[in-house]
């Protein structure tokens, strides 16, 4: 379930498929959970396709570089005053796969936190 990537050249994109075809006020929503120095941190994406493009700010966070996601189904019940969507869960969440997305071969940055998980 897991895939591994490495460097910016090419675009990290996440794909599954559709639970249904959806109404007009619903969404995807795709949180993806990594590791950042000792804690869990996760960031939450909205998207009407079926994919998505994994923003590269998640690259650029010192992290362990392993990222975990999942995609539930939600419906549209507002905008925050900052412009994200709020919604409700339609769906139970999706099945959690894992990718790795790496700096290339000698490329991490100096000051990188070392991750406490010797795996990665």
């Amino acid at each position: 379930m897991g895939k591994r990537f490495s460097g910016t050249d090419e675009p990290v994109v996440l794909r599954w498929q559709p639970v249904k075809e959806l109404a007009p006020d619903e969404y995807y929503q795709v949180m993806v959970e990594y590791d950042y120095i000792e804690g869990m941190y996760s960031e939450k994406l909205a998207t009407r396709e079926t994919w998505i493009e994994l923003p590269l700010s998640l690259y650029e966070t010192p992290n362990c570089q392993a990222f975990d996601w999942h995609v539930r189904l939600m419906r549209q019940t507002g905008v925050s005053q900052d412009g994200q969507i709020q919604g409700e869960p339609v769906s139970y969440d999706s099945l959690m796969p894992y990718l790795v997305w790496d700096y290339p071969g000698g490329q991490r940055p100096d000051d990188w936190k070392s991750c406490p998980n010797a795996q990665f």
